[in-house]
């Protein structure tokens, strides 16, 4: 998906960029702890950034 097709907006937490359903998120440092969510379906999806 070409840049152009994001929706991005500014929060004071820092730049959140929507492409298509997946949302990133730009913060500043420190650690990020993350807790692994996966639904109960025979085949989820796995996105690892």
């Amino acid at each position: 998906m070409a840049p152009s097709d994001a929706v991005e907006t500014s929060t004071d937490a820092g730049t959140v960029s929507v492409y298509g359903q997946v949302t990133f998120a730009e913060r500043q440092g420190g650690d990020l702890h993350l807790d692994l969510y996966v639904p109960e379906t025979e085949d989820p999806p796995l996105v690892v950034y």
